[in-house]
């Protein structure tokens, strides 16, 4: 088995939205971990040795914003790449969140569209 093309942390906490990303992820060859809250994606963040490729961060959250969890990481770095999900539109994002971010991926999309979204915030 080949080794992965990423590592990826994705924060969204509805299951199904989460359960499609991380099985579209999987078949496209990257490794994933998934959490549901943003401070349970910020402790991966923190934990000693950790490598993540990219984030996927959906901008609400039940026990944080995304905008803060977005802001916490880019405390921890000003380069991991982050794909920033939303069911709002793009133009409803306060644009010092859409600078922080890599990507903007507006809800719904398809496999396809989250692919190169992740494609794009790695720079590929």
């Amino acid at each position: 088995m080949p080794p992965p093309r990423a590592t990826l942390l994705v924060i969204e906490d509805d299951e199904l939205v989460s359960g499609v990303i991380e099985r579209t992820l999987l078949a496209a060859g990257y490794a994933c971990t998934v959490v549901g809250r943003g401070g349970e994606g910020i402790a991966q963040i923190d934990v000693p040795g950790a490598r993540w490729d990219a984030v996927v961060l959906d901008l609400t959250l039940p026990d944080q914003r995304g905008d803060e969890v977005l802001r916490q990481i880019r405390a921890r770095s000003a380069t991991l790449p982050v794909v920033l999900s939303s069911g709002h539109d793009e133009r409803s994002v306060a644009r010092e969140t859409l600078a922080a971010a890599s990507v903007f991926l507006q809800k719904p999309f398809r496999g396809p569209e989250l692919i190169a979204a992740v494609e794009r915030a790695l720079g590929r």
